[in-house]
């Protein structure tokens, strides 16, 4: 009898496992794929393109500022090739990460691929910036390096800790109707030493222009 049970247990815990296993395949695979950004993914004659590890490069005219982006959670990291295009077009030139089953959460770390130095980047300013979760992630990365970063920026999110106490500047830009975010509002006007909210479309949804976020945060 004991033998039975034995068995039974074993068998059920197997049916777990392989359900669990199922899952998890399925919700790694099952993300917002990127659509009809190939000419964004790619060099003209304003901003250079090339591959980085775990990312993409977007070179642009300027030579004095980086940003470093985290895409949001499940979405795949090239459909923000056209906002990367326009930022490294205005003068910022752009890091585009890819993150691990399209979820910055395992790869909150991914900007030290650039900020090391052996990656050999020399820029004067830097900024992190994420979408989403992308964002959150940003926030506990460059909480963990203030002395290293001059800001942050946050599309239709907002941090995940303090940085009150920083010399940091945070930029926040979500949508007029984000009933989800209009809730954190006070969360993320605490959260920076220097704010500034850009209030774009509906739920986020319209692009953000790059010139409105950059005078929105006083550069």
């Amino acid at each position: 009898m004991e033998h039975r049970t034995f068995h039974r247990i074993l068998a059920a815990i197997i049916a777990v496992l392989i359900v669990l296993a199922g899952y998890d395949v399925y919700y790694v695979n099952d993300y917002h794929h990127a659509v009809n950004v190939g000419n964004a993914i790619q060099s003209n004659p304003t901003v250079k393109v090339t591959d980085i590890e775990d990312g993409w490069l977007f070179d642009g005219p300027g030579t004095t500022t980086a940003m470093v982006f985290y895409p949001g959670a499940k979405i795949e990291a090239s459909a923000y090739a056209p906002l990367m295009q326009e930022t490294a077009a205005s003068g910022i030139d752009c890091f585009l990460m890819k993150m691990p089953a399209n979820l910055a959460i395992f790869g909150i770390n991914r900007a030290d691929v650039v900020r090391s130095d052996i990656a050999g980047y020399s820029y004067d300013h830097w900024y992190i910036a994420g979408h989403s979760l992308g964002g959150m992630m940003a926030a506990n990365y460059i909480s963990k390096h203030t002395d290293n970063w001059d800001g942050l920026i946050l599309l239709t999110s907002y941090p995940t800790d303090d940085l009150s106490k920083t010399k940091l500047r945070v930029l926040s830009a979500y949508g007029s109707k984000d009933d989800i975010l209009n809730r954190k509002k006070s969360r993320i006007r605490a959260a920076a030493h220097a704010e500034a909210i850009l209030r774009t479309g509906d739920q986020g949804r319209q692009p953000c222009a790059v010139r409105q976020l950059w005078r929105a945060a006083g550069r």
